[in-house]
């Protein structure tokens, strides 16, 4: 019995978190789509600690390679 009270309890308290993730990556896929953006990563950290991330798009143009977490991005000013 108290398997289950653990169950819904930690239910309870993860669904929110599952809830704002994918508000978040419905929100990063709409600016994606808006901005005509071929790929984005997106992480989110609190407290020193990445806490949510979102790899959305493709790496390259040309062959369909999925953005994840090992994609290395080119930055320059």
């Amino acid at each position: 019995m108290k398997a289950h009270y653990f169950t819904l309890l930690l239910a309870v308290f993860l669904f929110p978190i599952f809830l704002q993730a994918q508000v978040m990556a419905n929100s990063l896929n709409a600016i994606r789509a808006e901005r005509n953006l071929v790929g984005m990563a997106v992480g989110v950290a609190c407290g020193g600690e990445v806490t949510e991330t979102y790899y959305g798009g493709n790496a390259k143009i040309v062959g369909q390679v999925p953005i994840n977490e090992n994609t290395h991005f080119r930055v320059a000013s």
